[in-house]
C-alpha cells in the first residue's frame, strides 16, 4: 500500500475540497430558500463561459472518456445574464455526467437564438431509473443509497442547478435510461446584448 507523503497530502486536499464545496452548496441553498440569492444581469460572452468551464474539466480528466464540446456557429455569443451562476450550473452538470460515466462519451452542446440559449449535457453513463428522475433535483437526494456509497457527492449539485434555473426563469429537463446514459437540457432566457465585451477582462 502506498503511504507516501504526497499521496497523503493529496487525500487531505481532496477531503478539504469536498468539505469546502459542501459548505458553499449549503450556503447557496440557504440563500435561495431565504430569497436572498441575487441573479445578476450583466454583459457576458456565453461561448467563453461554457468553454472556460469545459476546459477546466478537460484538463483535470483522469478517465478514458471522450469529452466533447460543440458550439453552434450561428449562435450570437454576446449576451446579458449572470456568468457566475451560469458557470455554477455548467460545472454541476458536467461534474455529474463525468462522475457517473466510466467509459464512452460526455458531450456538451451549446446553441440558442436571439432570446435564449440551450445547453445539452449528455453522457453514456450508468443512467437513472425512471422512478428516480424527479427526485434527483431534491436536496441531498441521489438515485439511491448505493449510488451515494459508490460515487460519493453531496446530492446538492442538481438541486442547486434546478433552483438557479428557476430563479433565471429557465427550464432544466432530464432524460435517462439505465445502462445507456443521461441527458440534461438546460434552457434559459439570455438575450443578445448590443454592448461590446473586453474578453481579456473575463475571469471565470
Amino acid at each position: 500500500r502506498d503511504r507516501s507523503p504526497s499521496r497523503g497530502l493529496g487525500d487531505v486536499y481532496k477531503r478539504q475540497d469536498r468539505l469546502t464545496r459542501l459548505v458553499n452548496d449549503v450556503l447557496d441553498l440557504s440563500k435561495i430558500d431565504a430569497l436572498q440569492m441575487t441573479i445578476e444581469n450583466i454583459p457576458l460572452h456565453i461561448n467563453e463561459v461554457v468553454t472556460s468551464a469545459f476546459n477546466k474539466f478537460k484538463m483535470a480528466l483522469d478517465k478514458e472518456i471522450d469529452l466533447q464540446l460543440s458550439i453552434s456557429q450561428e449562435l450570437n455569443p454576446f449576451r446579458t445574464g449572470d456568468p457566475i451562476r451560469l458557470t455554477q450550473i455548467i460545472n454541476n452538470l458536467l461534474s455529474n455526467a463525468l462522475k457517473f460515466t466510466h467509459q464512452g462519451t460526455v458531450k456538451v452542446i451549446l446553441s440558442g437564438n436571439e432570446k435564449s440559449i440551450k445547453l445539452v449535457v449528455s453522457d453514456t453513463g450508468i443512467g437513472i431509473p425512471k422512478d428516480k428522475l424527479q427526485s434527483i433535483f431534491e436536496p441531498f437526494k441521489q438515485a439511491d443509497n448505493s449510488t451515494t456509497r459508490s460515487y460519493g457527492g453531496t446530492g446538492l449539485g442538481l438541486a442547486i442547478c434546478s433552483s438557479l434555473t428557476e430563479l433565471m426563469h429557465g427550464s432544466l429537463r432530464v432524460f435517462s435510461e439505465e445502462g445507456v446514459g443521461t441527458e440534461f437540457i438546460f434552457q434559459v432566457p439570455l438575450p443578445v446584448t448590443a454592448m461590446t465585451i473586453d474578453l481579456s477582462l473575463i475571469h471565470i
